[in-house]
């Protein structure tokens, strides 16, 4: 505990600005005072002038690979919603019931087991503007379901390597580190059960949990903006878009490219191919998401390069080291939880997970262990629309304020949490 004090102690200045705007950028959004659009930027353009971070590094997010991806995946969605090349999987998501626990557990769970054979980015930008129709022609609040989309998809993709880039970033890392990776059985093992419990909740006391902002045009303007996307769309291009769609995921899925370069592809397919016209291309990307994800990459970079996420998840660790394997476990799992609700799950992952291998070695548990736990808990952040890059993504479709996330998010980040400490207590320990 000492050294972990002696850290604190140490630490510069400038974490404990970076603390500081944090901290308010947080609550400016609790109190939906500023909207994330704003609230980010602004931070970001605080720890700039302060000098805490120097401009080619703050704005580094503007070019980062993550953004340019979901920016293309805008346009590919755009192909497949202009051709309704998606028509055939509607019946698979959606119920003809209007009960909201049966329409929740339907969306939610297929979300969830799609994200399993699929990268779950690419996934939820798909469902969104599928959803936001249905939701509007059915009478149903878009915003009691846009949440829970984001969440069962995230769940899904911790089961198995290929759901999540988090889970191939853990496994690939324990590879270069001469350690056993990471297996899909392992994840499967603990992210099953996770999900199976994290979709339940979703339909029966989550959705509650949200608002219902059916009034605001705000919920259904940012898409519907994909000119003829419901309605006189090129179907004869249907074949085309969903060869397209099926090729990324396929290249992408397998490791033959990366996410990127296949995103970039696939959306110059479909303007090449006419499934998408090429005045369509600017109004089908939403670029506040855009903007509120490159500036969340650049406050996470300002909290990792202080210090500032090093010392609190050593405080974290530190505190339990003499209540037993399952506190320290705990307090692993956590530390990475509420890392990632402030720097992205691939961030708090690459961060925590030397710590966790440490820790496992220390007190004689397979590093498996807490790797997985680390992976999921990198991946299972829904406080914040920080944590994930689908959440950031719902957040205008949905018509969302920062406080929803928390409203629903907390109780299942515990349950999650208690799920995944049980399952490799009882796997590996």
């Amino acid at each position: 505990m000492g050294d972990t004090f002696d850290v604190i102690a140490s630490l510069p200045g400038e974490a404990w600005y970076t603390l500081g705007v944090v901290v308010l950028m947080l609550v400016v959004q609790v109190r939906n005072w500023l909207k994330p659009v704003v609230a980010l930027p602004a931070s970001l353009l605080l720890l700039t002038v302060s000098g805490v971070l120097e401009p080619e590094k703050a704005f580094s997010g503007f070019s980062n690979s993550a953004v340019l991806t979901i920016g293309a995946l805008y346009v590919v969605v755009a192909g497949v919603q202009h051709t309704q090349a998606l028509s055939f999987i509607d019946r698979a998501l959606f119920s003809p019931s209007r009960r909201m626990d049966v329409v929740l557990v339907r969306l939610s769970g297929t979300s969830a087991v799609l994200s399993t054979f699929m990268n779950n980015t690419p996934l939820v930008a798909m469902l969104i503007p599928r959803v936001q129709g249905w939701a509007h022609e059915r009478g149903i609040p878009v915003s009691k379901l846009l949440i829970p989309v984001s969440f069962a998809a995230v769940l899904g993709g911790t089961i198995t390597l290929i759901g999540t880039s988090t889970n191939l970033l853990v496994a690939g890392w324990m590879e270069s580190s001469g350690l056993q990776p990471i297996t899909s059985l392992g994840l499967a093992l603990v992210g099953i059960p996770a999900a199976v419990v994290g979709v339940v909740y979703l339909a029966t006391i989550g959705y509650r949990l949200l608002p219902d902002r059916s009034h605001l045009p705000a919920v259904i303007e940012p898409f519907p903006k994909v000119p003829s996307a419901l309605h006189d769309g090129n179907v004869r291009k249907a074949p085309v878009a969903l060869c397209i769609l099926g090729a990324m995921l396929l290249v992408s899925t397998f490791g033959l490219c990366p996410i990127e370069s296949a995103a970039l592809t696939a959306a110059l397919a479909m303007v090449v191919t006419g499934c998408v016209r090429e005045g369509d291309i600017m109004k089908s990307v939403d670029l506040a998401i855009l903007i509120v994800l490159a500036a969340a990459l650049g406050i996470g970079r300002a909290v990792e390069e202080t210090g500032l996420a090093l010392a609190g998840a050593r405080l974290l660790i530190d505190i339990t080291a003499g209540m037993g394997p399952i506190a320290v476990l705990g307090a692993v799992y956590l530390a990475t939880n509420i890392l990632t609700e402030m720097i992205t799950n691939n961030a708090a992952a690459l961060l925590m997970l030397p710590t966790g291998i440490a820790t496992a070695a220390e007190i004689g548990v397979p590093p498996e262990a807490f790797a997985i736990s680390v992976a999921i808990a990198a991946s299972a952040g829904f406080v914040t629309p920080i944590g994930y890059q689908t959440h950031l993504m719902v957040i205008t479709p949905g018509g969302y304020r920062f406080s929803d996330f928390a409203r629903v998010g907390l109780f299942l980040n515990l349950i999650v949490m208690a799920t995944t400490v049980t399952m490799v207590r009882l796997l590996w320990m």
